[in-house]
């Protein structure tokens, strides 16, 4: 048996002992919920929450939008 032999089969023996292991902690870890406090979801909710104000816009929305525009225009005309 040759060196490379050698090499082949204990790289083929690790590869058909790890490969099992890091798929079960794939699929453990995406199935593992517990103690999820959903701190991942605040990214969506802000971007809700400018669709929102983008497709409904509101007195409040539009008000604010003026003020900042002449905000805007009062810092351009100094």
């Amino acid at each position: 048996m040759q060196p490379f032999d050698l090499i082949m089969i204990v790289v083929l023996v690790l590869f058909l002992l790890l490969i099992p292991l890091i798929l079960v902690r794939c699929v453990k870890d995406l199935y593992d919920h517990e103690g999820s406090t959903g701190a991942g979801s605040g990214g969506i909710v802000g971007m809700m929450v400018e669709m929102d104000r983008i497709v409904n816009p509101s007195s409040e929305h539009v008000t604010e939008a003026k003020e900042v525009e002449t905000q805007e225009e009062e810092i351009g005309g100094d």
